[in-house]
């Protein structure tokens, strides 16, 4: 299965009701194309060109990326020691990479080049000037690696990229083996963060026996991965003491083995374990040199942040006053036009993250899902995804994500240095105090603002109600207004995205026919050993009919990498290790039926109410019944508490109100409801301001 990233550009190629055509010029919001043949030339709107269902793609407008390769090995599947020498190859050549893109006409990679290897041009000399022999010896100079090490990596690269296409990458994965790996009694010994056994660090090999290997895994984590940092005799000492204790020959452990092992172990995962802080400073990205870089392009740059906006949203159902929600935003620094927006209760976390830059890659198609004047025209894939420092930023799953699903670069600012978000932070005030500020419920930005207004009381929206709301004044409302930021000639996000669609063709998009395998991918991701049984994953039994090849035994230990939806826990899905197909499996105990639609948070507090009243065992699964019971017990016991603690009421808001950009769940009614309204007035404000303005002017 091919997946493709697409791009629309000048002299693309595409088919339309089955002809072809060429696209001879841009003028966002509309493309020109010839048809083949009688030279016909058509005029058509980019987002209605691309969802029309005839719409296909031709060869130059395609960037493949291969989803189902027997033959290569993922990087998600190696060491991290492995990935560290992958990217540091990878460095290494990156510059020659992009140097023939620049060839080509790519100003994307004339970007990437300025900004990264600016120290390969001499002073005033432009790229265009340079040779690739040039560019070679400079390399060799400059990175201390032989020439003939180059030749090597950037062969490998092209060798694997033409056999998988977009995955030269993998060619670069060193071939070398560790510890025994090449004997048939190897034994490999899964390394797991002390805090959470889930999360494998590094594999090592032995051909110790499978009690011995027990013992050196535990004491590894529970002695040598700590911030006490022992030394290697105490690490050997704990190991022979745990031998004697179940009764082991600890003449069987000999020191310099165990040395060597504890050697072999990821060098980063180790030193951030025992010295956190230390790693921190030494492995941890920041943007040096990129925050004072201005974006060339829509898409260039995207920053994203979080808040907590200043408004009181209601319950759908009661109508009482929740609280406030938090939003994520990714604005386009070139434009200043939102690439994406979620919004929910939800403290800011990876999945966060993941559901903010889903709702930036793909078309919103707001003008039919909530009537909007003009369509939210930014989306797709950026080049730089632009955050700060949070460790919801910093997961792993965000940054696999953002480098090796959408193939873009994902920099953090510098610590403490808030002026490097300045952009996302502006456009926080502006919707605060533009907007929010002038809705019912709001708080204001201080208690003084505020005065003797009671936003609990005062609060009629809901939080689908806002979301709605905010969509429609970021599209029809914000887009269209002027900018400070922007230049004279270009004073609104929308003209100035437009014009520099115009010059740069439109970023990267995802096929809708490929959208539901990205959604599969924006997912967190786990590793779980597959039984009899199917799957235990945080209490429930997932099993995938028809795949008996999956079940392995106690001693195989080997464990598939899966995708989960925290706000929908009735499905898993898992990655099949011949095909690299993704498997849906559903939940069998409780049964897919009786969880479709729950959250990983109301899950757990079914199992949190069920251990307080003695229904169940620790570690024990629910029946369908205990958790229709337990879903009974936490509406009872809620609306109890609903009126008396805010807390309560956000509990309940965290179970059933998550809200991201979909079709809303509530149909329209025929005659103007209270945030048309409300909107309306927006706009009549914003008119009237707008024409102050201009009068003065």
């Amino acid at each position: 299965m091919i997946t493709l990233l697409n791009q629309i550009e000048r002299d693309a190629e595409f088919w339309l009701y089955g002809k072809k055509y060429k696209v001879i010029s841009i003028s966002p919001p509309f493309i020109w194309a010839r048809r083949e043949g009688d030279s016909e030339d058509i005029q058509i709107e980019f987002t209605k060109l691309i969802a029309h269902p005839t719409f296909k793609p031709e060869k130059s407008m395609k960037f493949a990326k291969n989803h189902q390769k027997n033959k290569y090995l993922s990087l998600s599947t190696i060491s991290e020691e492995k990935r560290t020498k992958v990217s540091e190859r990878f460095k290494q050549i990156e510059s020659l990479l992009l140097f023939e893109k620049i060839k080509e006409g790519d100003l994307r990679a004339v970007r990437r080049f300025g900004t990264q290897y600016k120290d390969l041009l001499e002073e005033n000399e432009q790229i265009v000037e340079l040779t690739q022999e040039t560019l070679i010896q400079r390399i060799v100079m400059k990175q201390g690696v032989s020439r003939a090490t180059l030749m090597r990596y950037l062969s490998a690269y092209r060798k694997s990229e033409m056999e998988f296409e977009q995955h030269g990458i993998e060619g670069l994965i060193p071939k070398s083996g560790r510890g025994y790996t090449g004997r048939k009694d190897n034994k490999s010994i899964e390394i797991c963060h002390p805090k959470n056994p889930n999360m494998v660090l590094d594999v090592i090999h032995t051909r110790l026996s499978e009690p011995y290997i027990e013992i050196i895994k535990e004491i590894i984590e529970t002695k040598w991965l700590t911030k006490q940092r022992r030394k290697k005799t105490d690490v050997f000492e704990s190991m022979k003491i745990l031998c004697h204790k179940r009764q082991l020959d600890p003449s069987k452990l000999k020191y310099v083995t165990i040395s060597k092992m504890l050697d072999r172990i990821d060098k980063q995962a180790v030193q951030r374990m025992r010295q956190p802080k230390h790693a921190s400073n030494m492995y941890d990205e920041i943007a040096r040199g990129y925050a004072n870089q201005e974006a060339l392009f829509p898409l260039d740059i995207v920053q994203i942040d979080h808040t907590q906006f200043d408004i009181d949203v209601i319950d759908d159902i009661s109508g009482y006053a929740i609280g406030r929600p938090w939003i994520t935003l990714g604005i386009d620094v070139y434009s200043r036009m939102v690439w994406c927006m979620y919004v929910s209760f939800e403290d800011p976390s990876a999945n966060v993250v993941r559901k903010a830059i889903e709702h930036g890659v793909f078309f919103k198609n707001t003008n039919y899902k909530y009537g909007t004047l003009d369509e939210w025209e930014v989306f797709g894939i950026p080049n730089t995804i632009y955050v700060d420092n949070g460790a919801d930023f910093k997961s792993a799953d965000v940054k696999r994500l953002v480098e090796e699903v959408l193939q873009s670069e994902l920099m953090h600012r510098p610590v403490e240095t808030p002026r490097y978000g300045a952009v996302i932070e502006r456009l926080f005030g502006t919707l605060n105090s533009k907007f929010i500020h002038r809705l019912p419920g709001t708080r204001k930005s201080s208690v003084k603002d505020l005065g003797e207004y009671e936003p609990e009381k005062e609060a009629t929206l809901t939080l689908s109600e806002l979301c709605k709301l905010l969509t429609i004044f970021i599209t029809d409302v914000y887009s269209n207004s002027k900018h400070e930021g922007l230049p004279p000639d270009s004073p609104t996000p929308r003209i100035r995205f437009r014009e520099g669609i115009q010059n740069a063709g439109y970023p990267r998009w995802i096929d809708e026919n490929e959208k539901d395998y990205y959604k599969i991918e924006f997912l967190s991701s786990a590793k779980r050993q597959y039984g009899r049984d199917g799957i235990q994953f945080e209490n429930r039994l997932y099993k995938a009919i028809g795949h008996p090849e999956l079940i392995t035994d106690n001693k195989e230990k080997t464990k598939y990498l899966i995708k989960h939806d925290v706000d929908d826990i009735s499905k898993i899905y898992l990655k099949h290790p011949k095909t690299n197909e993704y498997i849906e499996m559903l939940c069998s105990n409780p049964s897919y039926e009786v969880l479709q639609g729950v959250n990983s948070y109301t899950y757990k507090k079914i199992l949190e109410i069920q251990r307080k009243e003695g229904e169940q065992k620790r570690k024990s699964i629910p029946s369908d019944e205990h958790v229709l019971k337990g879903l009974e017990r936490i509406q009872d016991e809620y609306e109890n508490l609903y009126k008396k603690r805010r807390r309560a009421r956000k509990q309940i808001a965290r179970m059933n109100l998550s809200v991201s950009l979909e079709m809303p769940k509530t149909s329209i009614p025929s005659k103007k409801s209270r945030e048309e309204e409300l909107f309306e007035a927006a706009k009549r404000l914003e008119h009237e301001r707008m024409s102050n303005v201009n009068g003065e002017k």
